[in-house]
């Protein structure tokens, strides 16, 4: 069994001396942060399971289309997947993923919003 966690915090700005003359142009903030956690487990000698969870947020839109363009990263996205690994022989491998994802995005006023599902399966044959 293992156990993995991660946290990544990013600070980006985009500046622009039009700012100083114009609130039709804003600097944007790009700043989000990202938190992430993995965990596998030996099911038997040629199983193995893999459970990964991860959380992004980027709260930096700022609404100003009354006088400009708005600029700025607004999301925030949760994703989780199971991955099931199978050693059928030596040299074969099969695997099975599983994953769910939610994504909000103010700044598209939710169009871009989406609950998504995705199965994926794979045959590795190793020389």
């Amino acid at each position: 069994m293992y156990l993995s966690a991660g946290f990544n915090y990013v600070l980006s700005q985009t500046k622009t001396p039009a700012s100083d003359v114009t609130q039709a142009i804003i600097n944007a903030q790009n700043n989000y942060w990202m938190l992430n956690f993995s965990s596998g487990f030996v099911i038997d000698d040629k199983t193995d399971l893999n459970v990964s969870y991860f959380y992004y947020l980027a709260d930096n839109y700022q609404d100003i289309s009354a006088v400009g363009v708005p600029y700025g990263t607004g999301a925030e996205e949760h994703g989780v997947t199971a991955t099931l690994t199978r050693r059928i022989t030596k040299n074969i491998r099969w695997l099975l993923r599983y994953g769910f994802f939610h994504y909000q995005d103010p700044l598209f006023g939710g169009n871009r919003d989406f609950d998504a599902q995705m199965v994926y399966s794979s045959v590795q044959y190793r020389f």
